[in-house]
């Protein structure tokens, strides 16, 4: 969206999706300990805490692409340090705790990852389940995977045993999958449910192997969300949330449904279950117009948790010590919010949120992401691994600039530093802020080379322009903006 405050000459652009917005988030099952989330954003990659939000860094070495979608975190993330993201072209694993990803093969195709899973047993079984939606006709992904000589729809659940390595089809190949949810007694019941936004629910008994339709009341064919109680080897609870509104709970592993009280239109993106949950019946839920959402009795009654600031919330996440810390993280449009109180009050983290260097114009390509930055002479783009999503921007030009655009109260530049780097002068609302040297002894990757905070929340412009020497210069990784005291 573009606004112009009254001269139509001048345009300011907005994000109605920006890139802080958050998919999912991800506890350490030893957080008590490490302290550790991290959440998936939808343009900025993974945002990382390892102090439970009192800093969070990013950490994206390695990624193909920052828009993720679905995560997935080991249940021995203490020890393996594994963790998964999904992203509209493949799946990401990290084996060090976020410090590098690595592309997962997928039969040899793209595949947007909507749906992920993760074994209560990993560090034996290897099990991931992987559910694919690649948005239907005028995807960029191929609509078929070969596997064994045999042609597979590229949507429904893939298996992989071996930690993501590689995957399979499995029996519910076709439908598009965008929830998974697997059984915390699954080394011994096999079972696990899968999500579709088109069919519905599914409900595999064999480790993913083989699936069945899942019976659901009325026309209910459309379901965001599957989750599963943390104690289903005995009270067998589900919880589903249909795309359309409306939440919906089974005491029997899925074969007879209840919906919950005035739930009708409630528009549910996300429900966490307390660990305790067979004990306390308590579970979080994240909803586009009521905030977060919570009940301490099964679902029968459920209350708006009046003291969270803001109404459109994607995800909960509930900590595995919730007994004893009350602690809950929730994440909303304008940032992630913690409570240690159970969620009678809430703290804004202040998280940034980031901007790689792809989100630029250009007329000529559909498909692009929204018009942040401006590009002005002869920028290329130049891949490596060690880059913030695996890209930088690069200029030899001296006078060639780049343009942020951004609604916020600071903003940082994140940036190569080398032999070869030159300086740039920068502005700040077209205001000088002076010459950066981007000069160092050796090769230094996503490196924070100026940074403002406290600025008034208001539209600003932050203009780099490059100034190197013959032979010389100048990169652009990503920008990083905080909003925090915005209203």
């Amino acid at each position: 969206m573009w606004t112009s405050p009254g001269n139509p000459i001048s345009w300011q652009y907005i994000d109605i999706i920006p890139t802080r917005l958050v998919r999912h988030m991800s506890m350490s099952p030893n957080y008590v300990n490490d302290q550790t989330l991290f959440a998936n954003t939808y343009g900025g990659g993974n945002l990382w805490t390892a102090t439970g939000a009192a800093s969070w860094f990013f950490q994206n070495s390695g990624m193909l692409l920052p828009y993720t979608d679905a995560a997935a975190i080991s249940p021995n993330f203490a020890a393996d340090k594994t963790a998964f993201s999904g992203t509209a072209g493949n799946l990401e694993r990290t084996t060090n705790g976020g410090t590098t990803y690595q592309k997962m093969a997928m039969l040899g195709a793209t595949a947007h990852v909507r749906g992920l899973a993760v074994s209560p047993a990993f560090a034996q079984d290897g099990t991931v389940l992987i559910g694919v939606n690649n948005g239907g006709e005028g995807s960029v992904n191929p609509p078929y995977v070969t596997y064994q000589g045999k042609q597979y729809p590229n949507e429904g659940v893939f298996l992989s045993t071996n930690q993501g390595n590689n995957w399979i089809p499995t029996g519910l190949s076709g439908p598009p999958v965008n929830s998974v949810a697997i059984s915390p007694g699954f080394a011994s019941d096999r079972t696990a449910f899968a999500a579709s936004a088109s069919k519905g629910l599914y409900k595999s008994t064999d480790g993913g192997l083989t699936w069945a339709s899942v019976s659901l009341p009325g026309s209910l064919v459309q379901i965001g969300v599957v989750v599963v109680s943390p104690a289903f080897p005995t009270d067998q609870t589900v919880y589903v949330a249909p795309i359309t509104g409306s939440l919906l709970k089974s005491t029997n592993g899925g074969a007879t449904w209840t919906a919950l009280p005035r739930t009708a239109n409630l528009l549910v993106l996300d429900i966490q279950l307390s660990p305790n949950y067979a004990s306390d019946q308590t579970f979080f839920a994240a909803t586009i117009q009521s905030g977060v959402m919570k009940s301490t009795n099964d679902g029968t009654t459920m209350i708006p948790q009046s003291a969270f600031p803001d109404e459109f919330v994607t995800a909960v996440a509930i900590s595995p010590n919730y007994t004893n810390d009350r602690t809950v993280f929730a994440a909303a449009y304008h940032s992630i919010y913690k409570s240690t109180n159970g969620g009678s009050t809430w703290t804004d983290t202040t998280p940034p949120a980031r901007i790689e260097e792809s989100r630029t114009v250009d007329s000529n390509t559909t498909g692009q992401p929204p018009p942040t930055i401006a590009y002005q002479g002869s920028w290329s783009s130049t891949s490596s691994a060690s880059a913030s999503t695996s890209a930088y921007m690069t200029t030899t030009t001296s006078q060639n600039t780049a343009l942020l655009n951004f609604t916020g109260t600071g903003v940082r530049w994140v940036s190569l530093m080398g032999p070869l780097q030159g300086s740039a002068t920068i502005l700040l609302d077209g205001v000088s802020q002076g010459t950066v040297s981007l000069t160092a002894a050796t090769n230094q990757y996503q490196q924070t080379v100026w940074q403002t905070q406290g600025l008034p929340c208001a539209p600003h412009t932050f203009t780099v322009s490059a100034t190197p020497q013959s032979g010389q210069s100048v990169t652009l990784d990503a920008f990083d903006i905080w909003i925090d005291g915005c209203p």
